[in-house]
């Protein structure tokens, strides 16, 4: 999912073997929007090293 990615659901969803559910990058770009209302339920994941994932860059704003 990436900048204003809104109003997504996702349920009963299998993910194995180094795959997850990712979000991002977010932040690297001033221009970026929100992401809103992202839910997740009901997921099993095997194998993985990380389920959910969600990628930032540190801000940029100074």
């Amino acid at each position: 999912m990436l900048s204003s990615t809104t109003n997504v659901r996702i349920s009963n969803v299998f993910c194995g073997f180094c795959h997850e559910i990712s979000v991002g990058s977010l932040g690297k770009y001033e221009s970026e929007q929100d992401l809103d209302d992202i839910i997740v339920t009901n997921c099993t994941f095997s194998g993985t090293s990380i389920d959910v994932r969600i990628k930032s860059w540190k801000s940029q704003l100074k």
